[in-house]
């Protein structure tokens, strides 16, 4: 009986040792790893590596006169689209001057054909007519007292002298 004890005690300090061992290995291939932090001291550069790296930053992006490129050609749009915008609003305010004066030119207009027609209704022929003949001795003129001319150059004549 002793014998199957100490078998059995062996037994299960084996199991237990096998256990741990296993256990361990898990643990090491689970967990994670600790990385090593290196911490590197700055170099000194001078001043041309300096400008080397700078350069090559240029380089690597876009490009300098990419840059430069891109930059003016929105400078040229930003300037023609303002112009564009303040020539619009400059048509828009003469088409309202436009109308306006139309507008000023119409009733002017209408305004100068009621005057007209106020001094044409106005004018008495008749009493023209009684003071010409009856109070200045005028009369009509009879037919041997006209002289007709006809002229190709001018549509109206000068006279210097008396026609007889």
């Amino acid at each position: 009986m002793a014998d199957i004890r100490k078998n059995k005690n062996s037994y299960r300090t084996a199991y237990i040792n096998d256990n741990l061992a296993r256990r361990q290995e898990y643990i090491e291939t689970t967990s994670p790893k600790k990385r090593e932090v290196v911490i590197e001291q700055p170099e000194r550069r001078t001043s041309h590596e300096a400008h080397q790296s700078t350069a090559r930053g240029l380089r690597s992006s876009f490009g300098f006169a990419f840059t430069l490129v891109m930059a003016a050609a929105m400078a040229a749009i930003f300037i023609v689209l303002a112009r564009y915008i303040s020539l619009n609003v400059a048509m828009t305010q003469k088409s309202k001057q436009i109308s306006n004066l139309r507008k000023e030119l119409s009733t002017i207009t209408m305004e100068n054909d009621n005057m007209e027609m106020a001094i044409n209704s106005s004018i008495d022929y008749d009493y023209i007519y009684k003071v010409a003949t009856e109070e200045l001795g005028m009369v009509y003129a009879s037919q041997n007292q006209i002289v007709t001319y006809d002229s190709e150059d001018s549509e109206y004549v000068v006279q210097y002298k008396n026609v007889e």
